[in-house]
């Protein structure tokens, strides 16, 4: 059985999320089918609950200004969630403009909300990519992130 809400979360992003499947489900059609691949109902729920969390602060953030350069300070739980791969993963998607600091702040959140032991750095991009696919006006930085992760693009910063 697969129990990880990451797990879910993948599959609902490979065969609905990503390809424009999403409205076609209803919830009742969505757990059936996730049952049957082999999830657990309680990560179903939990996954579900997950997206619905992403939409609403996707959709409810106010733009702000973000010339101004803040430093990031992970506290002690986030430090022992995201290694320094990960947290240097994220500075650097922040860096080269992939992320910027409230859409950093919401992978931050949405990684603590998989309630998972540990995050590693595949983990990581694939969390900030569903971010950026929720995430309105991120389209080009979502693109960008696909190219990382999908054709091993390295980006070189001048």
């Amino acid at each position: 059985m697969k129990e990880s809400i990451l797990e879910v979360l993948l599959y609902l992003f490979e065969h609905h999320i990503s390809a424009g499947n999403a409205n076609k489900l209803n919830e009742d059609e969505l757990e059936l089918e996730l049952e049957k691949v082999g999830f657990l109902l309680l990560e179903i729920h939990k996954a579900l609950d997950w997206l619905e969390n992403m939409t609403m602060i996707s959709n409810n953030l106010i733009e702000e200004s973000s010339h101004h350069r803040t430093m990031r300070i992970f506290n002690d739980v986030e430090q022992k969630l995201l290694d320094v791969r990960c947290r240097g993963y994220l500075l650097f998607l922040e860096q080269v403009r992939i992320l910027d600091v409230k859409t950093r702040e919401i992978v931050v959140e949405r990684v603590l909300a998989l309630d998972e032991g540990k995050i590693d750095l595949d983990q990581i991009k694939c969390v900030v990519l569903m971010v950026l696919f929720y995430r309105p006006g991120c389209e080009l930085a979502y693109s960008w992130m696909e190219d990382l992760i999908f054709n091993d693009t390295e980006i070189i910063i001048h």
